[in-house]
């Protein structure tokens, strides 16, 4: 029951266009919206002020003469910090590669398929993730692979190595934040015509080459800002209940 959204046209797409604002819009964005940016970007400002020392974090007074680097050089001179980061980074990406992929398939298949039951429940299965809570997540995925798959490389109690968590953890990465990418891929989809890969299949290009060098170029822009999306939220997702869970067990 959704809308058509698709386009035909598609020039110009990385040129974008503007229009200059008169005195009055440049009064209104100097003097209501930078204030309120200042304002609403105070936290982050205050973390970058005591990452340098300057602003302490027992009070609010500015100390620029104590101003250091000691905080950053210790991202790299300390071990333990470098195996949290490097771990992060390496979960996180093949994390996203994955969901990518996934999202791609399904949103290319929820956009182009009207297969009346499974086209809903695959649209369904890939948005359900974020209305389900962490934690709920946390529990299903720790009891499913030390329950079903006890003893193998993915069980996170009793699995070999000192990583065994490492496969469950990249999968709860990729399925929990899922969503996000797969709705920017599919609103991508919605708005490439199918009328473009139809042009290209009747002049002889097989279906993985039409999507490869039709399809993917006109959403390239989706994939890359839903990737974005999703690497900055698997960064910071460690300190939240998804992956508490494993440690408290």
């Amino acid at each position: 029951g959704m809308r058509a959204y698709a386009m035909i046209s598609r020039g110009g797409r990385w040129q974008p266009r503007e229009r200059r604002l008169g005195w009055k819009g440049l009064l209104v964005i100097y003097l209501v919206l930078l204030p309120l940016i200042i304002f609403t970007a105070m936290p982050q400002i205050g973390v970058i002020l005591m990452a340098f020392n300057i602003l302490p974090p027992t009070g609010f007074q500015l100390q620029f003469d104590k101003a250091t680097l000691d905080y950053f050089i210790g991202i790299f001179t300390y071990p333990d910090i470098n195996l949290y980061i490097r771990n992060t980074l390496i979960y996180a990406t093949i994390a996203v590669l994955l969901a990518t992929i996934v999202a791609l398939i399904t949103a290319y298949s929820v956009s182009r398929t009207r297969i009346k039951v499974l086209t809903p429940a695959l649209d369904t299965l890939t948005t359900i993730p974020i209305a389900i809570p962490g934690l709920v997540i946390a529990l299903g995925y720790f009891y499913f692979y030390s329950t079903y798959f006890k003893g193998t490389f993915l069980d996170p109690t009793t699995g070999p190595g000192n990583f065994q968590a490492w496969i469950v953890l990249i999968i709860a990465y990729s399925i929990r934040k899922l969503p996000f990418v797969a709705r920017s891929i599919f609103a991508g989809f919605q708005q490439v015509h199918e009328a473009l890969e139809e042009a290209a299949l009747n002049l002889g290009a097989k279906r993985l080459k039409t999507i490869l060098t039709v399809v993917l170029p006109l959403i390239v822009t989706y994939i890359i800002s839903g990737a974005l999306i999703l690497s900055l939220i698997h960064i910071s997702e460690p300190t939240r209940p998804l992956y508490i869970s494993y440690a408290v067990f």
